[in-house]
């Protein structure tokens, strides 16, 4: 008996520490549509809306939509890393890309984003602002520091029918 209930704790105390290592690291997926602003204080992995699973080339896979990571504390900055990154256009109107932009983009948030698949057209664009990288194609290793004077970055994805494609991991995190 002494025996099992031991066998049991140890099972019990090797799950839990299993889980704790992935509890503390928070995961972000890019929305869908419109706009998300993130508050960092510890390393985030990013993902494309699909998370770990592939876009495939269809219309029911179009998106357009915004993220705004801002550091937590004061005086830091928002830096992102692009581990890898898979997104193509596909011919002129079958756009496919991401914008990085210093600061928030949009803060006045007068941008108007679609909420469909249909809506997303060969005349949708992402919001202006202060681009500091399209990505359109493979990457690897794309690092981005804010220098805004509020430490934010932001992340903008376009997708309408374009090529097949991986999306994306980064990481995220606030630094001095």
């Amino acid at each position: 008996m002494k025996r099992m209930l031991y066998a049991l704790l140890l099972a019990a105390l090797q799950i839990a520490w299993a889980i704790v290592p992935a509890s503390a690291q928070e995961t972000v997926l890019m929305p869908r549509w419109g706009k998300e602003i993130v508050s960092v204080t510890d390393e985030i992995v990013f993902y494309d809306y699909k998370g770990t699973d592939n876009i495939a080339s269809s219309t029911m896979n179009n998106s357009l939509a915004t993220i705004v990571f801002r550091p937590a504390s004061a005086g830091q900055v928002i830096q992102i890393t692009f581990e890898e990154f898979d997104v193509q256009s596909d011919f002129g109107s079958y756009m496919g890309y991401v914008n990085v932009y210093n600061g928030e983009v949009d803060p006045e948030n007068t941008f108007v984003y679609p909420s469909t698949t249909s809506e997303v057209t060969a005349s949708s664009t992402l919001p202006d602002g202060d681009v500091i990288a399209t990505l359109d194609g493979e990457y690897y290793d794309q690092t981005y520091v804010s220098t805004a004077a509020d430490g934010s970055l932001s992340v903008g994805f376009i997708y309408r029918y374009a090529k097949s494609c991986n999306g994306w991991v980064a990481r995220v995190k606030a630094i001095s």
